[in-house]
């Protein structure tokens, strides 16, 4: 959908390495998001541009992470008033979400701050990689049972935005025309 729209609505360039990544993307997010059914502008390259990578992936697998940890200690939130500000209570006081927030906020402002410079289509696929941090954080943090087909799909993510990050080198042994 981000390619789409960034080619129809940004008129940005998207090679067919770049579709050809995205389409496996949303076939291991798919194959993930099933497994949850049923269980419960050009790249610039350069430090500036993985650092604020790093930032925005770490910030949002950990943000996540620690926000789960979080609410798992506060516990069920009903939408009864006293119960919600009771939750709401618990919330605030809670150390794990509120570093789990901060950590998000980390990853909104490197987000946003990429997009100032740097294509959507080359943004967003490589934001697909915290689905393999949240997945190995979710199995080694939160001690969750990971299912076959979750981590089939985590692979295939995985293979997706590596198809992204090196389209322009695959599209310069290909030779495909722009």
């Amino acid at each position: 959908m981000n390619a789409f729209m960034a080619w129809k609505l940004l008129g940005e360039h998207v090679s067919p390495v770049r579709w050809l990544g995205t389409l496996v993307i949303c076939f291991g997010v798919a194959v993930v998001a099933r497994t949850e059914q049923r269980t419960t502008k050009q790249e610039k390259t350069g430090m500036k541009t993985f650092l604020l990578l790093c930032l925005l992936i770490g910030g949002s697998s950990l943000g996540e992470i620690l926000s789960a940890k979080g609410m798992q200690q506060v516990g069920d939130v009903s939408f009864r008033p006293r119960a919600l500000l009771s939750a709401i209570w618990r919330m605030i006081r809670n150390p794990f979400l509120i570093a789990g927030v901060g950590c998000l906020a980390v990853s909104f402002f490197s987000f946003i701050s990429l997009l100032s410079y740097a294509d959507l289509i080359f943004v967003v696929p490589l934001t697909a990689v915290s689905y393999i941090t949240n997945t190995l954080g979710a199995r080694f943090f939160l001690n969750e049972r990971i299912s076959k087909e979750r981590w089939l799909g985590t692979l295939l993510v995985t293979f997706g935005v590596a198809l992204v990050s090196l389209s322009d080198k695959l599209e310069s042994l290909l030779e495909w025309p722009q």
